[in-house]
């Protein structure tokens, strides 16, 4: 048991020195012993007092360190870039130039992104080249003379080439395309940017960027809650965009419209003619439609009357795909007319804001006179309840109207046309910049 005891000792001696009897037996001196007590003593008192003080510190300063610490401020690089035909379009991308977010700035921008909504992850020179193609579908770009102009817009501190390959993309698709169209490059700070857009200023590229995109993409969503929904869809969707819609048709139609009412009238009046006759057989039901119905021997003087009168009923059902039946489908048609004369009509290419939303389903019910099918514009009459309501109807009407001015200028944007030489653009372009002095003086004087 006790063998591993004896085995430690033997080591322990192996590996003592020897001393001899007078160093083994000598005595320490009392003073030495008790100053080096007392320096054992203050060393462990300094060795605690010292650790604690610094302790102390050391936990203030951490905590003061984490009090007052900056929150990070590191936000990924974002650039921002407009562009401005009249439809009026923002674009916010990442520092490759890919595009993070589009927002319209007007009515006609929302009109062009509800046509070309895939815009995001897009490089923003392959963005802006889809919006300007877009803007030319949709007629909001003349591509019938030389000189209308596309307005691109950058910031000084932005230090990329993104502007200036976007002004690069766009010259080649007006060449590829034989548009003598031009391209403003601007760079302006970032007060002036703030200011052009209507928002706070910024000190920094993030914060407006940030901005930007909390407005969502369509203009006219802008600002919409459940308590200012009514006003808005009304004056917005309903005053705006449909108005702008239904004037157009308006301005196709005049003639036809004009060429209705009159008919419809004619019908009206030789049916009072019929009814009031002397000839005619009935006792109670004397409109032309009863009497037809219920009669067969007629006088030659009023046989004549009724077969004028199907003559125009024969005339409106070929003009206006219509069959009418009865009398009351005549009262029920110029009921839309109530309030209109025969002059007045001419005037419904320039309605008022004010009229059209007092009575949208009135100029509706005229475009339903003369066979149009006009079920999506009766259903965008019917008021949203809630946000999303709001939105798809919107985007209803939306889609409306950029399919009427795809429709209106389909052919002058699939015409054929020869492809501009790059030599013959940029001498066009330098005889803009030698009359006007430079292209931002062009710009200003074509948007006036």
């Amino acid at each position: 048991m006790n063998s591993w005891k004896k085995q430690l000792k033997k080591e322990i001696a192996s590996r003592t020195p020897k001393l001899n009897d007078d160093v083994k037996n000598a005595k320490i001196p009392e003073g030495i012993m008790k100053q080096e007590i007392e320096k054992k003593k203050n060393g462990f008192k300094i060795f605690w007092a010292f650790p604690t003080a610094l302790l102390a510190m050391l936990i203030l300063t951490i905590g003061l360190w984490i009090f007052l610490k900056p929150v990070s401020t590191s936000h990924p690089v974002t650039y921002v870039y407009s562009m401005d035909i009249n439809p009026s379009v923002v674009f916010v991308t990442d520092e490759k130039g890919m595009v993070l977010s589009v927002t319209s700035l007007n009515e006609d921008a929302d009109v062009l992104l509800s046509y070309s909504n895939d815009l995001k992850n897009k490089s923003i020179s392959e963005a802006m080249t889809t919006c300007v193609d877009v803007a030319v579908r949709l007629g909001y770009f003349d591509i019938s003379m030389k000189g209308d102009a596309v307005r691109i817009k950058g910031l000084q501190e932005d230090d990329t080439n993104q502007l200036v390959e976007v002004k690069e993309a766009l010259e080649s698709y007006f060449c590829k395309k034989g548009f003598w169209g031009v391209i403003v490059e601007e760079k302006v700070t970032l007060a002036q940017f703030c200011q052009e857009l209507g928002v706070d200023s910024f000190n920094t590229m993030e914060r407006l960027t940030e901005q930007i995109q909390s407005f969502g993409t369509m203009f006219g969503e802008r600002g919409v809650n459940e308590n200012n929904l009514p006003a808005i869809y009304e004056e917005y969707v309903l005053g705006t965009q449909l108005l702008d819609h239904i004037a157009k048709i308006f301005q196709e139609n005049v003639d036809l419209i004009y060429e209705n009412a009159t008919l419809l009238l004619r019908i009206f009046s030789l049916n009072t003619e019929i009814m009031m006759h002397k000839d005619n057989p009935a006792s109670l039901l004397k409109d032309y439609w009863s009497v037809k119905q219920n009669y067969t021997n007629f006088t030659s003087p009023f046989a004549k009357m009724l077969l004028e009168m199907e003559n125009l009923i024969k005339e409106y059902e070929l003009s206006f795909n219509m069959k009418l039946q009865t009398l009351q489908d005549v009262a029920n048609l110029l009921t839309s007319y109530s309030s209109i004369s025969l002059e007045d009509i001419k005037s419904l290419t320039d309605i008022s804001v004010s009229d059209f939303i007092a009575s949208p389903e009135k100029y509706i019910a005229i475009l339903k006179n003369i066979g149009l099918e006009v079920s999506n514009l009766e259903e965008i009459l019917i008021m949203p309840t809630s946000l999303e309501e709001y939105r798809s109807q919107l985007n209803s009407v939306l889609s409306i109207l950029s399919s009427q001015k795809e429709a209106i200028y389909k052919d002058a944007y699939e015409e054929v046309r020869v492809e501009v030489e790059i030599k013959d653009y940029q001498a066009f372009i330098t005889e803009i910049e030698a009359e006007y002095g430079s292209l931002k003086n062009y710009w200003e004087n074509q948007k006036k």
